[in-house]
């Protein structure tokens, strides 16, 4: 395939030659440019009489501009984080509830996306998970779930165990006429697949950046639309990005209202040294750009999915649009468990999740890579049956 078509140059990622790197959603490994930039950040901490504005605000600012870029946001919309349960245990703390106000999810989405929901539980809201049957589409089960008492809308955009894309532009739309905020983990889709927050209808976004953003652990951004930041009152508002405007020689008097951008849900000296390397990885994702990611990405999960079915493997995550998505997974039955640790041992990393085998490539990956997952999994098969 054409390096048009979004295949990559070689030596981007070095450490990943002669292995078969399938596991995107579970860790995206950094490309040699951010580790790099590690590097010489760590070094920079070792003589920390140089760090000064760049790393505390222009950095974090480069970061915010980079990811707004990528999902059609403004810069005043983004908050660095560390992970996606930060900006979802935000959203639970801080979006406005009704009394009685429900919180609705979907069966069998991530634990970033449920646990930090007891925050609105303590809030007196209902919290109650909306059946998501195998098949079912997200947007039929949304609709089934909601009611009149319907404040939040919380999904994952794709399923970390199913590989299910959610409608996201209809289930938006279906909340608007609700009036109910709608909240998306982005953590298996941002980096994967294309997404304009605004076009979309989207109000709160959640993402980490050590999966299909390349970067690495402890980094993240909560995307929230500029209707509801005025709203959104953090109990740990960033200093930080006040002191900004004088420096740090007279802390005592900065002022004592949180920012009026989504700064004001970051708290404290920013994570540098991770953010120098998750820099250089945006500004690859950005550089291929979004549609192109997609794209080929898709390309290659049909590749996959092909390849495990001649292998013998059961594909069961969604077969067509809408609900495919870049993640492939497959079960081979009660032996699922034997096949997945026979592929680990033959160097082509997957990944078992609630029983069954996600296959995850990214932009690193070639079709090469899933015909050797093709023969590794028949060969493990025939070893089992």
């Amino acid at each position: 395939m054409s390096q048009s078509d979004g295949e990559l140059p070689e030596g981007l990622f070095p450490a990943l030659e002669g292995l078969c790197y399938l596991n995107a959603a579970g860790e995206g490994p950094l490309p040699r440019r951010a580790a790099q930039a590690l590097a010489r950040a760590t070094r920079e901490k070792e003589r920390p009489e140089s760090l000064g504005r760049a790393q505390y605000f222009d950095l974090p600012a480069a970061l915010r501009e980079r990811i707004a870029r990528l999902i059609g946001a403004s810069t005043e919309e983004i908050a660095l984080t560390g992970s996606t349960s930060t900006g979802i245990g935000i959203a639970a703390r801080e979006l406005p509830l009704p009394p009685g106000g429900e919180v609705l999810l979907l069966e069998g989405q991530f634990p970033a996306n449920v646990l930090p929901w007891s925050a609105a539980k303590r809030r007196g809201a209902v919290v109650k998970s909306g059946p998501l049957r195998q098949g079912e589409s997200p947007l039929q089960a949304v609709r089934n779930a909601a009611g009149p008492r319907t404040a939040v809308v919380a999904i994952d955009w794709v399923g970390f165990a199913s590989g299910v894309k959610a409608e996201i532009e209809e289930i938006a739309d279906l909340c608007r006429r609700l009036g109910a905020i709608f909240v998306l983990d982005g953590a298996q889709g941002v980096g994967a697949l294309s997404i304009d927050v605004k076009a979309a209808g989207i109000d709160v976004l959640a993402c980490p950046g050590h999966k299909w953003l390349l970067g690495p652990p402890g980094t993240g951004f909560l995307y929230v639309s500029k209707r509801w930041l005025d709203v959104i009152h953090p109990y740990n508002a960033g200093w930080m990005n006040l002191a900004e405007k004088q420096g740090f020689r007279n802390l005592l008097s900065i002022p004592k209202e949180p920012p009026a951008d989504a700064t004001r849900l970051e708290a404290g000296t920013p994570s540098y040294v991770l953010f120098s390397a998750w820099l250089e990885s945006l500004d690859l994702l950005l550089s291929l750009g979004a549609a192109r990611i997609e794209r080929r990405l898709m390309a290659l999960a049909e590749t996959a999915r092909e390849a495990a079915s001649r292998a013998g493997l059961e594909v069961i995550s969604p077969a067509g649009p809408p609900l495919r998505s870049q993640i492939v997974v497959a079960t081979a039955g009660r032996r699922t468990p034997a096949v997945f640790r026979s592929l680990s041992a033959s160097g082509v990393v997957t990944a078992l999740r609630e029983g069954a085998i996600r296959i995850s490539p990214h932009i690193y990956n070639r079709e090469s890579d899933l015909a050797r997952l093709e023969t590794a999994a028949r060969q493990a098969l025939k070893e089992e049956s």
